[in-house]
């Protein structure tokens, strides 16, 4: 985050929040939902990277409206 967040700096952008959420869909889809409505920019990271069992990915898919596929 700290990476993120002086790199975000050095481009004209001011990191307002950082969040830490479990792996959990109800929650991923709330705070996706609530930080893209506050947010010119929102950033997802972490875990250990794709797996067979992603829920972030299923989320953000869910919240734009796409298919996996």
């Amino acid at each position: 985050a700290a990476f993120i967040s002086s790199t975000l700096k050095e481009n004209g952008f001011l990191m307002q929040r950082q969040t830490c959420i479990p792996d959990n869909k109800d929650i991923i889809l709330e705070t996706l939902s609530e930080s893209l409505a506050c947010a010119s920019l929102v950033i997802a990271t972490g875990g250990l990277g794709p797996t067979i069992d992603d829920l972030t990915k299923e989320a953000v898919a869910e919240l734009m409206d796409c298919s996996l596929e």
